[in-house]
């Protein structure tokens, strides 16, 4: 049973029309590719921008860490500081002096 008419013409039209539907889908397809890697440039360029600031945002700090280790699960308390761009943490990171 034929469904469809057959012959050379119609077979072109088909395979035209089959054609055009692949370059509908290949085009819709790379607009909502372009539209999501720009999505995602704009969020990455979002995130390095918050990583660049935050040093200039935040003001100096003082903060603890907890860690716990051992069999016992001991609980060790680390102090740290957060000092923000300084020439002074800068010069005491530079010569870490290991050997003294």
């Amino acid at each position: 049973v034929r469904v469809l008419p057959q012959g050379y013409w119609v077979s072109l039209l088909y395979a035209s029309a089959v054609l055009a539907l692949c370059l509908l889908v290949c085009l819709v397809g790379a607009h909502i590719y372009a539209r999501a890697s720009f999505l995602i440039f704009l969020v990455v360029s979002g995130t390095l921008l918050s990583v660049l600031l935050s040093p200039l945002a935040l003001p100096p700090r003082r903060f603890n860490i907890t860690h716990q280790a051992g069999a016992n699960r001991s609980a060790a308390v680390y102090q740290a500081a957060y000092t923000g761009f300084s020439a002074a943490t800068l010069r005491g990171n530079l010569y870490a002096q290991y050997s003294t």
